[in-house]
């Protein structure tokens, strides 16, 4: 990973920054990333653009926390899939602190390999032929965080809709909204407890491997990426953060959430994760940290996070 800002002697909590991460695993993955948020006419215009490539082993547990019909619950299936994903679009400031604007989102999947004995080649999901997303949206953002690092107090809104059609080039019709609501406060000075909620909605034909995952994002830390996806997902996690010694810091964490085929199942079977992690402040004037979390899921299972920046 390789952060950069710049501009970060504005009045406004947000530099300008640029962030590109890759990683390459020994079973021969690979991915990377460019993220760029840049602002302009004294912050009333930000301009955003992500770009992706990637080809990656995944994991398929089923839809819906449950495994296809006639399998056992630990069924698992592995397929590998390649392409690019690009976002760009602006958006002017409304008020004080607050940003609404247009977008555009490009993907393009392209289906390696599937296990010969899987069950997935015969399921019929959409997207098992890989194919191509496009479409507009639109994004509000709410922040009033004093830091973008590593806040220590106030409040993050994003809310999003992008609208995913054939008109647009989409191989798939499908529509997509997320909310994200994140809070700091400051209890003394350099220990914060933060919170976060999520909730994703998807309505239409979307490819199988662009469900709401529980585990994405850096929430639901100790569950295993894929393990439970579906139309709906909701999540929530808080976590402690406070000093150790001199750059040297701690976390505790929590987190709780479902899938479900609609809105009216996601509170129904819960499932939670939890962990502790460190960190160690490689920049001191933004705060931006390495990070090494251990997250535990509701059945024991570890998993390991070692990346730049906070979760969230």
């Amino acid at each position: 990973s390789v952060i950069t800002y710049w501009n970060a002697d504005r009045s406004a909590s947000r530099p300008d920054t640029a962030a590109l991460t890759a990683a390459y695993t020994e079973n021969g993955q690979f991915f990377t990333g460019l993220n760029v948020d840049k602002y302009f006419f004294g912050e009333n215009l930000l301009l955003t653009g992500k770009v992706g490539f990637n080809d990656w082993e995944n994991t398929f547990y089923g839809v819906g926390g449950a495994p296809p019909p006639g399998y056992t619950s630990d069924y698992e299936e592995k397929f590998t899939t390649s392409g690019y994903d690009f976002r760009g679009g602006f958006a002017w400031r409304l008020a004080r602190d607050i940003y609404l604007g247009p977008r555009w989102t490009v993907e393009s999947n392209d289906m390696e390999e599937f296990e010969d004995d899987g069950w997935l080649p015969g399921s019929g999901l959409p997207g098992l032929n890989g194919g191509d997303v496009s479409g507009p949206g639109l994004l509000l953002t709410i922040d009033t965080r004093d830091k973008t690092f590593y806040p220590t107090r106030g409040v993050m809104l994003e809310a999003s809709f992008d609208r995913f059609d054939e008109d647009f080039g989409s191989d798939f019709n499908y529509d997509y909204f997320r909310t994200d609501f994140r809070i700091f406060q400051s209890i003394k000075p350099g220990h914060i407890i933060a919170g976060q909620l999520e909730l994703d909605y998807t309505d239409g034909d979307l490819p199988f491997y662009s469900f709401p995952d529980l585990a994405s994002r850096g929430n639901m830390r100790g569950l295993e990426s894929g393990k439970f996806i579906d139309n709906v997902r909701f999540a929530g996690q808080a976590e402690y953060r406070f000093p150790v010694w001199r750059r040297f810091g701690g976390v505790l964490f929590a987190s709780g959430g479902n899938v479900a085929p609609d809105t009216d199942d996601i509170f129904d079977d819960f499932h939670y994760a939890g962990g502790f992690g460190v960190r160690y402040t490689v920049e001191t004037n933004q705060h931006i940290n390495v990070r090494l979390d251990i997250g535990f899921d509701e059945d024991g299972e570890v998993n390991v996070y070692f990346t730049m920046r906070e979760a969230f």
